[in-house]
């Protein structure tokens, strides 16, 4: 396991950068847009998002397969033929989507989005850059998902570091020294998609096996086909469930309101950056696991993970919840915009947490090669979410959808994940609700609530180091109370008294 344990490592430390860089340059990019403007870059992300059911369930066929053939030192052709099969098609994708961006820009720009300070032509500028951004940055995922079947994730985080690095750098000097408007800000983005997508499919060439020529193959689609279609259509509803609140938002919201939500939604979803890196790691040794048939490591590994997961994300989300308020205001320095966000953050981010739990029991799934699970349980939430989701957010706007979200992360933790465990590791369903889940949770409880209720008002130069030290009390008591955590954390000390005592 201790490739895991690099890889988990490595991951982290790329997700900390992306986070670092997400966390300082936000608040600066606001600042020099003005809070309307950076609701464009929140359309970006959910185009995006929107334009995810076009992978074709590509990018977690390309990780599994990849991660299946290594397994075979005689298939190193096979997957040479595999990722340049995928790399043509996903290409030919990619153009499809900037062209029919560039098409929309108009219409979008006009009866769509609500902008007030921003002119319409600067709008529809700014969206059919969007278009050639998302064309260009659009075969990245499929690269990144074959590192990672590869698991060569040390050198994808080094990669990946990088570009945000010089992506949010890069951004903030063209907004101070070259132009600071929107349209210089989406063309910087256009040319790091570019460096960004040529980088990353360079670095899975070289760590491909050695090998003939790769050649296309129609037929290797056929081979994937059932599984690429379970997880297109998994992916269809996800997107639906995920992306809704947005899409309708987009269109009740002023822009400077959906701006507001999408701050809201960028600071919850920091935490995947905690989540991803642990599942990433994760999903091909649970492939292999399956393909070897070692139900005992598969076993550990899973639960392993997931009060990993749990460790790592309930000490921050359950802290964020309770001081969102004073989190917001220290972040963007400013009173107003902490207000209009405080509490769509918390509740965002019990969502995100719940949301998290279930990731880990998803990458056991794919790893089994059950994605058809996911999509009927996305289909039956659908259901319940578009009736409830249209109904809050008429009634509350913004908050409506930050309720639904919440109330449909906790269905997938109380209800769905039980279809899984009549299938899979059929007897590791209490251990995961009470083991994984609720001692460490419940650990972090008891020492963030006390502080909550008696900790007096403080500055905000105060008021962060304070808050990071609740991070880590909470942190310490989660890992006690999870046992496998635990457990290497004891390891994990031991070796390094060794270490000190030899």
């Amino acid at each position: 396991m201790s490739s895991v344990k690099t890889n988990i490592l490595a991951n982290f430390v790329g997700r900390a950068v992306g986070a670092l860089v997400s966390l300082l340059l936000i608040p600066v990019y606001i600042r020099y847009l003005g809070i309307e403007a950076y609701g464009l870059v929140g359309l970006l992300a959910l185009l995006t998002s929107l334009f995810g059911i076009l992978d074709l369930g590509i990018t977690p066929t390309v990780n599994r397969e990849l991660a299946r053939l290594s397994t075979r030192p005689e298939a190193a052709q096979e997957s040479r033929n595999l990722v340049r099969t995928l790399e043509a098609f996903y290409w030919s994708i990619g153009v499809l989507i900037g062209a029919a961006v560039i098409v929309a820009a108009p219409v979008i720009a006009r009866r769509w989005v609500h902008a007030s300070s921003l002119s319409p032509a600067t709008v529809q500028t700014a969206i059919a850059l969007m278009g050639v951004v998302l064309a260009l940055q659009w075969p990245f995922s499929m690269y990144e998902g074959g590192l990672i079947g590869l698991q060569q994730l040390v050198l994808y985080n080094g990669i990946q570091a990088a570009l945000q690095i010089v992506r949010g750098v890069g951004a903030i000097v063209v907004l101070q020294f070259i132009s600071p408007t929107v349209t210089a800000f989406f063309v910087w983005q256009l040319a790091m998609s570019a460096f960004g997508t040529l980088a990353v499919a360079g670095a899975l060439w070289k760590c491909m096996p050695p090998g003939n020529r790769p050649k296309y193959s129609s037929s290797l689609f056929r081979d994937l086909r059932v599984f690429a279609a379970e997880m297109t259509a998994t992916t269809a509803v996800t997107l639906a469930l995920t992306q809704l609140d947005k899409v309708v938002l987009s269109r009740r919201l002023s822009l400077a309101d959906f701006g507001y939500y999408n701050l809201a939604v960028m600071a919850a979803s920091g935490l995947y950056f905690l989540v991803h890196p642990i599942s990433i790691a994760l999903f091909p040794r649970l492939s292999q696991f399956f393909v070897l048939g070692d139900e005992g490591a598969l076993s550990r590994a899973y639960h392993a993970g997931c009060q990993l997961v749990t460790v790592a994300i309930a000490p921050v989300a359950l802290v964020m919840a309770a001081f969102s308020s004073e989190i917001m205001t220290i972040w963007t320095r400013n009173a107003v915009t902490a207000q209009r966000t405080s509490v769509l953050v918390s509740l965002l981010v019990i969502g995100t947490m719940l949301n998290g739990f279930v990731t880990v029991p998803y990458m056991l799934q794919l790893a089994a090669g059950w994605a058809r699970l996911a999509l009927y349980v996305n289909i039956a939430v659908l259901g319940v979410q578009v009736p409830l989701l249209l109904f809050l957010i008429a009634r509350y706007g913004a908050i409506g959808a930050a309720v639904t979200s919440l109330a449909l992360n906790a269905a997938y933790v109380l209800v769905g994940v039980n279809f899984m465990y009549a299938r899979l590791l059929r007897r590791e369903r209490l251990r995961w609700y009470v083991s994984d889940i609720l001692l460490p949770c419940a650990a972090a409880v008891v020492v963030i609530v006390p502080i909550r209720l008696f900790l007096p008002p403080l500055s905000p130069s105060i008021m962060l180091p304070a808050l990071v030290l609740i991070v880590a009390l909470a942190f310490a008591a989660a890992v006690m109370a999870a046992p496998d955590s635990r457990s290497a954390l004891i390891e994990m000390v031991s070796s390094i008294q060794r270490r000190l005592t030899g």
